[in-house]
């Protein structure tokens, strides 16, 4: 009976981590590097608990004079500004029509990185399909969202996730391999 509800209830309401929407972000110059990889997950400890948000951030910068690995996340009871960030994210409505806010630029700028915003998440699978609904810029609405949010977030992100009730959340992106399946 609990599986049959289970599959009945949308996804938000299904008990676990379901990744909603994630983000890349790859590029640079001017001696910076970035590559980034954000997956913003819903989790739903149980159908009596509300629906509260983990992220995860796995993020490679390399400059002129080092470089630095990071592998975060950010629980949304724990940091008010997830929300605020979650809700002024952009939308994609209609996938057909969406083309990257600097369509006509063939040349990306040399020292902007590109930001894609991809939702629903979906990881790579094994025939090679990745998510149809992409919305990328170098300097558009997406990458100015992901700015303003990086800065928001800033003191929220920690080493390690806390605990979630009983349960633990799973690293998306602990693996080389499991990062190329967050790709796009």
């Amino acid at each position: 009976m609990a599986v049959l509800l289970a599959a009945a209830l949308p996804a938000s309401a299904q008990e676990g981590a379901h990744p909603r929407f994630a983000l890349n972000q790859v590029g640079g110059g001017l001696g910076i590097w970035i590559e980034q990889i954000v997956l913003f997950n819903e989790v739903q400890l149980s159908i009596r608990h509300p629906s509260f948000w983990i992220v995860e951030s796995h993020t490679v910068e390399t400059r002129l004079d080092g470089g630095a690995v990071a592998h975060q996340w950010i629980d949304s009871r724990a940091c008010p500004a997830l929300v605020i960030a979650l809700r002024a994210r952009p939308r994609i409505t209609n996938p057909a029509a969406t083309l990257p806010d600097d369509f006509v630029l063939n040349v990306p700028p040399s020292d902007t990185p590109k930001t894609t915003l991809a939702e629903p998440a979906s990881p790579l699978t094994a025939d090679g399909w990745r998510t149809p609904v992409l919305r990328s810029d170098y300097d558009g609405e997406v990458a100015a969202w992901w700015w303003l949010t990086r800065k928001s977030l800033e003191p929220c992100w920690r080493t390690q996730l806390t605990a979630m009730g009983e349960q633990r959340h799973k690293p998306q992106l602990a693996t080389a391999n499991s990062r190329a399946k967050w790709t796009f």
